[in-house]
């Protein structure tokens, strides 16, 4: 029996959790997040520039140089997400692609117009030699709100070289999982995760990829191992009904 393209990725997400688009972010999409990269550097260097100091060079140099030095003996100043200074209108051109809009719609079986999640960020993650706050296993949904529905967008910005994401396929089917607020991060309790993590897939996405993801799926950042900066962009779809009901979100 045929399948259309469009529902064979809805059934490998029922199934797996997950779907990886290649190539789906154009050169104007990803000219702009790199752009929005380069103006939170320059943010970032304005706000700690009375604490802490870099060499001229740095200030030549790319993004990823400039804060690798400026944080280089400055670790506990080093930025992992950034919210309120994004421009909303770099998400929002991701947000309604056509392509990723539609399959959220079609995932969460949704007549009404989809809202964003209150949590979105554009994420840098410094090398690990600099910075081992990597985030444990968790799922974006929580038990304390199990009724929250959401389908998760995740895209590189950096090279695959910088790390990116782990994931448990199909997870997502064991529902809302007890987590532990243990330091240093809200974490799927070792005595579940455990029973899970030989299924752990590494998702090996370059610039132009994403992922979309169900928000009960067990994810957990890779370590950055190279010598750059890992930039990444998230954020959550939800319905409308669900954002009248919990007010929390934004209508773009």
């Amino acid at each position: 029996m045929y399948m259309s393209t469009e529902n064979k990725l809805f059934q490998q997400f029922h199934d797996e959790g997950y779907v990886v688009f290649k190539n789906a972010l154009n050169a104007d999409l990803l000219n702009k997040l790199n752009q929005q990269c380069e103006q939170l550097t320059d943010l970032y260097m304005e706000k700690y520039s009375n604490i802490v100091s870099c060499s001229s060079r740095s200030l030549r140099e790319t993004k990823d140089f400039k804060l690798l030095d400026f944080f280089n003996n400055n670790r506990n100043y080093c930025p992992r997400a950034n919210r309120k200074d994004i421009d909303l209108d770099v998400i929002k051109n991701l947000f309604y692609e056509t392509r990723f809009y539609s399959f959220a719609k079609k995932v969460l079986s949704s007549e009404d117009e989809l809202v964003l999640f209150q949590e979105y960020s554009i994420r840098s993650v410094v090398p690990h030699s600099f910075s081992e706050n990597i985030t444990g296993w968790h799922q974006d949904a929580s038990d304390k709100n199990p009724d929250l529905e959401m389908v998760i967008f995740w895209a590189p910005i950096s090279g695959a070289e910088t790390g990116g994401l782990k994931i448990i396929p199909k997870s997502h089917r064991l529902g809302v999982v007890e987590h532990s607020d243990t330091p240093p991060f809200y974490h799927v309790k070792n005595a579940i995760l455990d029973n899970y993590l030989d299924g752990e897939i590494s998702l090996e996405l370059e610039p132009g990829d994403c992922v979309m993801f169900h928000h009960h799926m067990f994810h957990t950042a890779r370590a950055n191992l190279s010598n750059k900066i890992r930039w990444s962009i998230d954020f959550r779809y939800q319905t409308l009904s669900q954002f009248e009901r919990k007010r929390v979100g934004l209508i773009l």
